[in-house]
């Protein structure tokens, strides 16, 4: 669509006609916030037109360039950016402090004129429990309580609890792209949709995913805008490296983890919830305070001319959007099956619900050139609109799958019924242990029982994510310590001097003790039965080992997760650091104890405070003020193990036989026993071994063996009978039994020639070829050619792989890729693939079926159909990149002995991938 520009006298003209015609206008700030939530905004206030002069007026900024970089530390490169900075930083004359923002709010966040606070994101009026909430998140930010932390346009009041769930998470359209978020409520009203595991770990922090109501998005999204150019902070909507972010102020620590999911998402915000007139009047009252105003409440299109993004047409204060539009065209949607979701047009933007048991695989144009599709999650924007045009989304059906929970006599947990490729919450178990031979603690989830050991094995915490890849059983992982590897301890000492060991952290005053359960920032509590400076009550889950790492310690809870500090009031416990070095800043603690017995346990970065008790907000975490101090009482040095007790539901052996033992041995005439005992469980079984039959090779008529008399027959065997087929791969057998006594024996017949002409009995593949003809997995490429040098497509390997795993029915009746049809042999195998996981097209609606497979893909496939095995292989081939999808899987192919690369060191993973090796690689994997 062609954007316009106005000329600067046409912009002062329309203003002055706004203000002078039956146009309602906002008046000048009179000290308090006059505005009207969720009033519709349609002409800019007196203050905000006198804001905008000179270089600063907005024809002037309109015409600026911005950036169509895709990225937000780029952007701010654009003059655009600059300008903008500069006017909202050189207009700030006055600056606020964190603790007086409270003062403030009543006049600048008040509604109707009162002495009440709106609070941001629950949206309703109140003037007390209130918090100071950064909504730009101080853990992704250069600042902490001064300049952009103590900044009016930014900070805003919400309840202590809803800005608690909030935490730091990106700010997203959670509904639509996670598929297992929590809610939290405020008032009787749901206020947040989030989901802690969403994203990836940046610097041991996970993203986490947080939504807003629709009617706060447009609040939300202008705040990041101005702190993003205000304050110069690059993560907007991408995860910036630390070498690109801006200094930190003193105690602020930027992980550069973007504040919103993307561009798409932040505009999307702000065109779905307009500038009202109460956030105008805010921005006038602010400006009454601090000298600047937030340009994007002014004028929101900003935020598409400084990413150069085509403008919506929307109402806004100034107009300028809806003047500045192209022709109009008519956005539709529709679902491919009404039965598998719905769809929603919002503006240029689709969202799509699946229904139970669907999820949204992709779309469709019509006309196809009519705009450009961005998909994110389960929405669609449509951007360069030229035609009238419908959007449909293609849902496809989930394959189901079951997750099993093996726990002990005692705890229960439900099976879950779920589907391949859900993103779910591990449960935790209920219950406790019935075997009380010791104090047993929960500590996560594993796929394979584990006999007890003290050697931590990998595991998953309840309430981690986890993405289903099959159907699977998990096995409850519990941990317990004995002291000096033969007793229990249970009594622990006050501490009056400092060494390594096994403590509990009590607050003496308050009489409890930290625990290893983790609420967003800080740590939970337990009462502390303390006698005779003894806590005499101490579980598993209230010990903590302290390790010496250099001046510091490092600190662990019993499931050998390491306690970790992110700022003041941020404490937690990483379960994949188990290991601690001096470079690991983030997890050192200065201890040390006075002669009464007191400890102060500081963090590395020591105006994060120290670690205390808040015994009105109960919990454990880093305060730079004064709360209840600490004390740590010493147990028996302890060993941890680990193991998974007995479980309520049997648990199958994968027996390892062996090759068995002969416990009865055979006779000419009496059968032997053989017996095998399983390496893993000691179960035992037995196998009868054939008598070994008289032999008279010296025709006496005596066994040679035993010495017992034999019949001499002069055998009549006449022609025999195939018993076994003779096939490609092996011989056959030909038994002949003797037509007067009985007698039977056997012959060999000889392996089926090859018809290839092109394979050698000396080729290496030459097994694999007559493997794959014996079990109908391929043919050749003629009656008596098998092109060993062709490289195979795409149909051709998982058509092979599909044979080679016994053919199994697809699930789906219908097909997603146009490019495959019902008639085509591959039909099935595609399906089957496509439903595994194995592989997927090339794009949402095509396979190119005719397309041929590298070496890297092929052994991807094949190790995606053996459930992704992790292999404890090292690449030592120079020609893999460790960053591309395909490297775990070579490293399981090499380390399964399937392939060892092309020579010199290298694996070819580009290069195509032939018939020869096709049916090598599917021969070895057997």
């Amino acid at each position: 669509m062609k954007k316009k520009r106005l000329i600067s006298f046409l912009l002062t003209l329309c203003m002055l006609v706004a203000l002078f015609s039956g146009m309602t206008t906002v008046s000048a700030s009179s000290g308090k916030n006059t505005g009207t939530r969720h009033a519709l905004c349609t002409a800019l206030s007196s203050q905000a037109v006198a804001y905008y002069t000179g270089d600063y007026a907005f024809d002037k900024l309109a015409a600026l360039p911005g950036s169509s970089s895709g990225s937000s530390l780029a952007s701010m490169d654009s003059q655009l950016f600059q300008t903008l900075h500069t006017l909202m930083d050189t207009t700030m004359t006055n600056r606020v402090t964190y603790k007086s923002l409270t003062t403030y709010w009543p006049d600048t966040d008040a509604t109707g004129g009162s002495s009440t606070n709106v609070l941001v994101y629950s949206d309703v009026v109140t003037d007390s429990s209130i918090s100071r909430e950064h909504v730009w998140p101080k853990s992704r930010a250069s600042y902490q309580e001064s300049n952009g932390g103590s900044d009016l346009h930014h900070l805003r009041p919400e309840n202590a609890n809803v800005n608690s769930t909030r935490s730091n998470h990106t700010m997203g359209n959670t509904r639509s792209l996670s598929s297992s978020y929590q809610t939290c409520s405020y008032g009787g009203s749901t206020v947040l949709w989030y989901d802690t595991g969403y994203g990836e770990k940046v610097a041991g922090e996970q993203e986490g995913l947080v939504e807003v109501n629709d009617n706060i998005k447009g609040d939300v999204a202008r705040i990041l805008l101005y702190v993003y150019v205000r304050w110069e902070q690059p993560n907007l909507f991408e995860n910036v490296a630390s070498q690109n972010l801006p200094a930190n102020d003193s105690g602020s620590s930027n992980n550069g983890l973007k504040v919103i999911e993307d561009l798409d998402t932040l505009l999307q915000w702000c065109e779905m919830d307009p500038v009202d007139t109460w956030e105008m009047s805010r921005n006038d009252c602010i400006e009454d305070i601090q000298g600047n105003r937030n340009v994007f409440i002014d004028y929101p299109e900003l935020a598409w001319l400084l990413f150069n993004q085509e403008l919506p047409d929307m109402k806004t204060p100034s107009g300028y959007a809806e003047e500045n539009q192209g022709p109009a065209y008519t956005i539709t949607a529709k679902a491919d099956d009404a039965s598998h979701g719905s769809v929603a047009v919002s503006g240029k933007t689709v969202t799509a619900t699946p229904a139970e048991g669907y999820y949204v695989s992709g779309c469709s144009l019509s006309p196809a050139d009519a705009a450009t599709v961005r998909r994110n999650g389960n929405s669609f924007h449509l951007s360069n609109v030229t035609a009238d045009c419908e959007l449909t989304v293609i849902f496809a059906e989930k394959a189901p799958a079951t997750l099993t929970f093996v726990v002990p006599e005692g705890v229960t947990c439900p099976a879950q019924n779920v589907y391949l490729n859900d993103t779910i919450k591990l449960p935790a178990p209920s219950g406790t242990p019935a075997d009380k031979t010791q104090d047993y603690s929960f500590a996560g989830w594993v796929s394979a029982p584990v006999a007890d050991t003290t050697t931590k094995p990998e595991f998953l915490k309840a309430d981690s994510s986890y993405t289903v890849t099959a159907s699977e059983a998990f096995y409850a992982l519990y941990t317990y310590t004995v002291a000096d590897s033969t007793g229990s301890s249970d009594a622990f000492n006050l501490a009056k001097t400092m060494s390594e060991g096994s403590y509990v952290v009590v607050a003496p005053e308050a009489s409890v003790m930290m625990n290893n359960t983790v609420t967003n920032t800080y740590l939970g509590m337990d009462t502390a039965i303390i006698e005779a400076d003894t806590v005499t009550n101490a579980a598993a889950t209230n010990v903590f080992t302290f390790r010496s790492v250099g001046d510091y310690y490092a600190i662990f809870d019993t499931t050998g997760a390491a306690l970790t500090c992110s700022g003041a009031k941020k404490v937690s416990l990483d379960a994949e650091k188990t290991e601690v070095t001096e470079a690991d800043t983030a997890y050192l603690w200065s201890v040390s104890i006075d002669d009464s017995g007191t400890a102060t346990l500081t963090p590395y970065t020591s105006d994060y405070g120290r670690l205390q008790y808040n015994s009105s907000s109960p919990r454990f975490t880093t305060y730079t003020s004064t709360q209840k101090s600490l004390a740590l009482y010493g147990g028996t040095p302890s060993v941890r193990h680990y193991l998974t007790l007995e479980g309520a539901t049997p648990r199958p052996c994968d027996h390892a036989w062996g090759e068995g033992v002969v416990t009865t041995q055979p006779t000419c005439t009496q059968a032997g026993v053989k017996t095998y005992t399983c390496s893993k469980c000691n179960e035992t079984k037995t196998e009868e071994i054939a008598p070994l039959g008289h032999i008279d090779e010296n025709t006496d008529g005596k066994c040679d063996r035993c010495g017992e008399e034999i019949s001499v027959c002069s055998h009549d065997w006449g022609t025999g009978t195939v018993t076994t087929a003779a096939t490609y791969s092996a011989p056959g057998v030909m038994t002949y039994t003797c037509g007067k006594c009985g007698e039977t024996k056997t012959a060999e017949i000889p392996a089926l020639a090859l018809p290839f002409v092109d394979v050698k009995d000396t080729d290496y593949f030459r097994a694999p070829v007559a493997w794959a003809l014996d079990n109908a997995i391929t043919y050749g490429d003629d009656e008596t050619h098998f092109a060993p040098q062709s490289p195979c497509t795409r149909e051709q390997v998982v058509t092979f792989l599909w044979r080679a795993s016994g053919k199994p029915a697809p699930k789906s009746e219908t097909c997603p890729f146009v490019d495959v049809k019902p008639t085509d042999y591959s039909y099935d195998a595609v399906r089957w693939a496509a439903e595994q996981g194995i592989t997927m097209g090339t794009d949402d609606t095509h396979f190119s079926p005719k397309a041929t497979v590298t070496r890297a893909q092929f052994v991807s496939f094949l190790w995606r159909a053996d459930g992704k095995p992790e292999a404890g292989t090292e690449n030592t081939f120079t020609d893999l990149d460790e960053n591309e999808y395909y490297v775990p899987a070579v490293l399981w192919a090499v380390e399964k002995q399937i392939t060892v690369g092309t020579g010199n060191g290298k694996f070819s993973p580009d290069a195509p991938c032939l018939r020869e090796q096709v049916v090598t690689f599917l021969y070895r994997d057997r």
